[in-house]
């Protein structure tokens, strides 16, 4: 990421963890189109948490897809 300053957008599958993704996110403040691979956390994690404030932190994002399924232990 550090080669690409002006990236807007970013596809990914499922093979990226979602921490990995929460340490990219936080890389593209420019960001304008995130698509994800399909996940599944927990509410309690500490990586759904992460992930869950870094996305929060992006206010350019402006399309946004992919699937997280967040559900009870």
């Amino acid at each position: 990421m550090s080669r690409s300053p002006n990236l807007k957008v970013l596809r990914l599958n499922r093979a990226v963890p979602p921490d990995t993704l929460q340490r990219v996110l936080t890389r593209v403040p420019q960001l304008v189109d995130l698509g994800t691979g399909s996940y599944v956390l927990d509410s309690d994690s500490d990586t759904y948490n992460k992930l869950k404030a870094t996305i929060l932190k992006c206010k350019s994002i402006k399309s946004l897809s992919g699937f997280l399924e967040v559900g009870p232990r």
